[in-house]
């Protein structure tokens, strides 16, 4: 990629997804001992999701969510639900430890839309009646919370716990299973 706005765009974009990824590495992580239900109640809800601590924080009334899991996993809801609802607190506490907090929270909302009124990574979209590239707009640093530099600090702070807590978790789960 040779037009600087465009190549800012993408690590812009990419910048946001490796926030993604962090976090689901560490819910996947936590979930590793539970049965296939309670793995599918967590793909289905948290996995699928491009702000997954905007969707499922802990003060978000998980009501229509919890009727979807009581209808599609009968046997298992309950424990899904409570485990759900621990791994949301575990989750977004990884952020507010994070010395650089109010920067991941607001990447956590710049997830991608369709909407023709809101900033996008992918798509075009409209911003003072003119339609924009996301390529041609100069504002990713006021929408993501900070400068590319400042960004990616707060990303690389939130992987390396993420890695030491998926470390320690395979080490005691390690230690668990020869126990038996």
């Amino acid at each position: 990629i040779t037009d600087p706005q465009l190549l800012n765009c993408h690590i812009r974009y990419f910048l946001q997804q490796s926030y993604e990824k962090a976090i689901k590495a560490y819910i996947i992580s936590r979930s590793t001992l539970e049965n296939d239900d309670i793995k599918m109640i967590i793909r289905d809800t948290i996995l699928t999701s491009h702000a997954p601590l905007s969707d499922y924080s802990p003060t978000i009334n998980l009501g229509s969510i919890e009727e979807n899991i009581k209808r599609n996993y009968p046997k298992s809801w309950k424990r899904g639900i409570t485990f759900l609802k621990v791994l949301r607190r575990e989750a977004y506490g990884l952020i507010t430890n994070n010395s650089r907090f109010s920067i991941l929270q607001n990447l956590d909302s710049t997830k991608p839309s369709l909407s023709l009124n809101k900033p996008s990574y992918r798509y075009p979209f409209i911003e003072k009646k003119t339609f924009v590239a996301p390529s041609k707009w100069n504002k990713w640093s006021d929408y993501q919370g900070g400068s590319q530099q400042e960004i990616e600090n707060a990303i690389s702070e939130l992987i390396n716990y993420v890695c030491l807590q998926i470390v320690y978790s395979n080490r005691s789960l390690h230690r668990y299973k020869t126990k038996k």
